[in-house]
């Protein structure tokens, strides 16, 4: 997919998706927000960067001069099934893009600045053209154009000493466990990467100061957030909290609006991260305490956006918890004109 982009002024909410991205400052500068809210780029004319996967980001611009910015969306599959041999030919590249079939919160992104005189932004002209007025033939041509563009990119990164370091294989070894976590064991990962057992739990003790146990273990935890926003009712938000605890879940406390919330009654709690930080797909559970501060999360999207993508992971065992706000006629009645399920339990709760 090519997306173009052409104006003044430019204020995207801060979001992820499920591709592999290029974008190009093709005309004029502009700063993107990357990774977290909190971590600003600028990108003058010219540059262009890969984005992994679940690469958080927001493109943002506001002045008098025009920008054209240009991206490439590819999805994870097809990329790696396409171009992968291309752009992986270096150790350290093929690491980069391979690492979200194996920790799929990957969020790097590789920064650079093609030479003017770069075939890439003859071929970026041609699948423009031909993305603007498609025929039967265009996602071969763009296939094939992209594929010629990949390879002189793995060449500008490779010239400008631009390549990810090379991942340890005590990060490997981690990354497969926790990927693996449901069904991995000490031999099982040992002999996928062709070492002794004990080697690999020396490498783990080493690297986290853990065994094998208790790291695998560690990953088999249940993660649950709770969103706290101003207004929260104490008994909703600090009752799970402790019970969560005691069934040894790996609970998060979410600031919504900011890292120090006050209750309706004016106690004050501090969070243990943001609600931009939390991913979904991570999550076992999803509490949503009730109390004035509920109007707040029905009223934030960030907030919808995260109960859905929760919603959609349910068949895969993970849970949403409502509020219930005084004044509603019925649990979660702010959420149903979203769309979102009714009430769950909480595994291992009852």
């Amino acid at each position: 997919m090519v997306c173009v982009f052409h104006g003044r002024h430019i204020d995207e909410r801060f979001h992820r998706h499920d591709f592999f991205f290029v974008n190009f400052a093709y005309r004029g500068h502009y700063e993107p927000l990357s990774a977290t809210s909190q971590n600003r780029i600028f990108m003058k004319e010219g540059d262009c960067y890969l984005g992994q996967p679940y690469s958080g980001y927001a493109l943002k611009k506001d002045g008098e001069e025009d920008i054209i910015i240009v991206g490439i969306l590819i999805k994870k599959e097809t990329f790696l099934r396409e171009y992968l041999s291309v752009l992986g030919a270096d150790t350290s590249l093929l690491h980069f893009f391979l690492e979200p079939s194996v920790n799929q919160y990957a969020d790097g992104i590789i920064r650079f600045t093609p030479a003017v005189d770069s075939p890439i932004w003859s071929l970026l002209d041609l699948m423009i053209e031909e993305y603007a007025e498609p025929t039967e033939q265009t996602q071969t041509l763009l296939k094939a154009l992209f594929l010629s563009m990949a390879i002189y990119m793995a060449q500008e990164l490779q010239s400008q000493d631009l390549t990810p370091e090379k991942q340890t294989i005590a990060d490997q070894v981690t990354a497969y466990i926790e990927l693996h976590s449901d069904t991995a064991t000490l031999k099982s990962t040992a002999a996928h990467f062709g070492y002794h057992p004990v080697y690999i739990s020396r490498l783990l003790s080493k690297k986290t100061g853990k065994n094998f146990s208790q790291t695998i273990l560690e990953f088999r935890m249940k993660k649950a957030a709770i969103l706290a926003a101003p207004g929260f009712e104490e008994i909703e938000l600090m009752a799970p909290l402790d019970i969560l605890r005691r069934l040894n879940f790996d609970v998060l406390l979410a600031g919504v609006q900011s890292d120090k919330v006050v209750s309706t009654h004016d106690v004050t709690v501090s969070t243990d991260t943001m609600l931009d930080k939390l991913h979904a797909d991570k999550l076992d559970a999803l509490i949503l305490p009730g109390g004035a501060g509920a109007w707040v999360l029905r009223d934030t999207p960030e907030v919808i956006h995260l109960v859905k993508n929760a919603c959609r992971g349910q068949a895969g065992g993970r849970h949403l918890r409502r509020p219930h706000r005084s004044g509603e006629s019925r649990p979660g009645e702010g959420q149903e004109r979203h769309g979102l399920p009714g009430p769950g339990r909480l595994p291992g709760t009852q």
